[in-house]
């Protein structure tokens, strides 16, 4: 009897239901509930937040935001690099954001918003 396909919650692929025994199943389904009961969700605010620098806090002067994949766990996911240049024109550390799809979109989302307030409060300033 052939497996059912399913679209699998782990690799966001379609393949046939039947990759692990029973008893792993069921460990890596309680893992996954267990996450999935402390994810947050993604906070966002209504009004800019005045940020003034803190002594250790880098002020970017370019900001280079690189879209990638990288392998996690064997299954290759969608990437993102923020670096930059900060005030002094030194290179920045690299932070890769590596998600699901579905996370990338989040995050895509979360930047825009973001940015479309802060210049909203800015050009209401003027």
């Amino acid at each position: 009897m052939p497996d059912t396909m399913i679209d699998c919650v782990w690799c966001d692929g379609r393949h046939g239901d039947r990759y692990m025994c029973d008893p792993v199943r069921n460990h890596v389904a309680a893992i996954k509930q267990r996450a999935d009961a402390n994810t947050l969700p993604t906070m966002s605010f209504d009004e800019p937040v005045y940020v003034p620098p803190a002594a250790d806090d880098q002020v970017m002067s370019q900001l280079v935001v690189l879209a990638g994949e990288m392998e996690v766990a064997g299954i290759m996911r969608p990437t993102l690099v923020f670096t930059g240049r900060d005030d002094h024109d030194k290179p920045l550390p690299r932070w890769i954001y590596a998600g699901t799809p579905n996370d990338i979109r989040k995050a895509r989302q979360l930047v825009d918003d973001m940015a479309a307030l802060a210049l909203r409060r800015v050009g209401a300033a003027r």
